[in-house]
């Protein structure tokens, strides 16, 4: 285990307490990127007049103009949107804009395990078969060179909404045929942020739009839930746009009289004026997911469209029970597997697990679980009729798109980047290519270490009540700006307590200098167990356990944070890492 205090440097100093701001406040900052004075207030006070202006991204007047045009002419308008949270929030955006706009709209979102990923032939023809005059595709096309030929032989227009890495050829983009392509990656593209999702492509193109039309007061209302939703679910990163779209976003939702947020929000057991960052990435985002897993996304769209309040609450209840559904086949199937690996004597520095019996579409969830237990890169398969299908997660110091990409031709189909891939193999194929992985490994064994970034040291006497209160101001917490992350070191342990229906939950108080804070260890149980064992003689573990006072002391890393029961509010150390010292 490596330990690590984040020492970014800033170009140029900024007098932070002239702004209002603590040391350790600005430190949090640098460490995330900010750091010019301008960007500071940026970042505590979001503001949508503090984000580029949509035209400058490249074609985005172009695409404005062609829709405006074929709402006019009342032509009929076809979105292909995608079976995530961010296709499915961006399939939401398009619809209830351009049917405000007056436009003749309808939508289709690919199959995950029937169609694929993304525009397709078959969707293609089925559109001209229906009479579809402009396709409009979000968070996905950019790579559908076949399909996007296709609509252009069958005579439709297109528009290609996307915010995926761009393929290259020889170092330069290489384009699918289209009237029109959005997307922020592009050569020569001015708009300065790159890292929008689909739904932030779409909420840029529809913002215009609305600009267009008149209708700008309506942007915050029509469009910043969605956004914000999927931005937190697309994991991207929460900064400068990013951070004003989901701060804006969440106040939205918070507010919101949309009768498939409020349907969600209530099937979900939260309270809307409360919801948070956490509860987007954690609780809707898996929801609406699931949908797109195990049924068909397009009844995720309509919870958001729909007008009727029964419908709505019959939709959000079953969606509700689909993730409970899907979180029970993935915890079987990362039981079933974990099992699988206890047998082995010692793990590869890349581990591809077959588990044939796995649904595919949790195949992915499930390596990346398994990526957090043992510090490694993880693919998980399943068998299907075409063969091997399954799914990557990897370590930041192994390009898995690049190591696979190295073997492609052993591999029916193969996509990725660095930290995550998808991928199709022939049963027969499959141990040639994971041999040749193996081989080819660049891993040292200090990569296979779990590696934590903290923001600083902070003893924990410094951890109080207003300390914690002050930390929410940098929220959203998320990618890119993850809650502040502290060590303190030398620590005496005390008050141990096994919590938890499953006795899963860890509570002990940490001591130094007279000062104690309660900190709080969620799973992991057994392991803190064998870890202490390991360092300590078996009696004075067992005095711990019996809450006898010993000599234990452990260094800690924590997120501080507030824990509130019975009326009574106690300042509380979520463990992130430990390391007992010896006496």
């Amino acid at each position: 285990m490596r330990w690590f205090i984040k020492s970014s440097i800033p170009e140029e100093e900024v007098d932070f307490k002239a702004l209002g701001l603590s040391a350790l406040d600005y430190r949090l900052l640098v460490n995330r990127g900010v750091t010019s004075r301008e960007e500071i207030q940026t970042f505590f006070n979001p503001s949508l007049e503090n984000i580029p202006a949509p035209f400058l991204m490249k074609n985005l007047i172009a695409a404005s103009n062609r829709i405006s045009a074929h709402i006019k002419k009342g032509s009929k308008i076809r979105i292909i949107g995608d079976y995530d949270v961010d296709g499915v929030m961006s399939t939401t955006i398009f619809m209830r804009g351009l049917t405000r706009l007056g436009a003749k709209v309808d939508y289709d979102i690919p199959h995950r395990i029937h169609d694929g990923y993304g525009l397709n032939v078959d969707l293609v023809e089925k559109a001209k078969e229906e009479g579809i005059d402009l396709l409009i595709t979000c968070d996905n096309g950019i790579a559908a060179f076949g399909a996007c030929q296709k609509v252009k032989d069958l005579g439709m227009d297109l528009i290609v909404t996307d915010h995926h890495d761009l393929v290259k050829e020889e170092g330069k983009d290489l384009l699918p045929q289209a009237d029109c392509i959005l997307n922020p990656k592009q050569e020569e593209d001015s708009y300065p942020f790159k890292n929008l999702c689909g739904a932030g492509v779409a909420f840029k193109l529809l913002s215009a739009l609305y600009t267009l039309h008149g209708l700008e007061e309506y942007v915050s209302e029509d469009f910043l839930a969605y956004t914000a939703l999927a931005t937190v679910c697309d994991v991207m990163p929460l900064i400068s746009e990013n951070r004003v779209l989901v701060s804006l976003g969440l106040e939205e939702i918070r507010e919101s009289d949309h009768l498939g947020l409020q349907a969600l929000i209530a099937a979900c057991d939260l309270f809307q004026e409360e919801v948070s960052g956490y509860h987007l990435g954690f609780v809707l985002g898996p929801t609406i997911n699931s949908v797109g897993r195990l049924e068909d996304a397009k009844e995720a769209v309509q919870l958001f469209l729909t007008e009727d309040l029964d419908q709505a609450q019959n939709l959000a209840h079953h969606f509700r029970d689909l993730n409970r559904y899907r979180q029970d086949l993935t915890n079987q199937g990362l039981r079933d597997i974990s099992l699988k690996l206890k047998e082995e004597t010692s793990l590869p520095d890349i581990l591809m697990v077959v588990q044939e019996d796995l649904h595919e579409s949790i195949v992915g969830i499930i390596a990346g679980r398994i990526k957090e237990k043992t510090h490694r890169p993880v693919v998980v398969l399943t068998k299907t009729d075409q063969g091997l299908k399954g799914s990557g997660r990897s370590i930041e110091a192994y390009n898995m798109s690049q190591e696979f990409g190295k073997f492609r031709d052993l591999l029916s189909s193969f996509g990725g980047h660095p930290m995550a891939c998808g991928l199709s193999v022939k049963e027969e194929a499959f141990p040639k290519f994971y041999q040749k992985i193996l081989e080819a490994s660049p891993l040292a064994k200090e990569d296979l270490e779990a590696t934590y970034y903290l923001d600083a040291q902070v003893p924990i006497h410094m951890v109080t009540e207003n300390l914690v209160e002050d930390l929410e101001k940098f929220a959203p917490f998320g990618n890119g700006n993850p809650r502040p992350l502290f060590g303190d070191l030398d620590l005496h342990i005390d008050h141990l307590q096994i919590l938890g229906k499953k006795q899963n939950v860890l509570k002990f108080q940490v001591i130094k200098n007279g000062v104690f804070r309660e900190a709080i260890l969620f799973g992991g149980v057994h392991q803190f167990f064998q870890d202490l064992n390991a360092v300590y003689p078996k009696e004075l573990v067992e005095d711990l356990y019996y809450n006898r006072k010993t000599p234990i002391r452990v260094d800690i890393l924590y997120r501080p944070k507030i824990n509130q029961f019975n009326n009574k509010r106690t300042v509380q150390l979520q463990l992130e890492a430990y390391r007992f010292k010896e006496v």
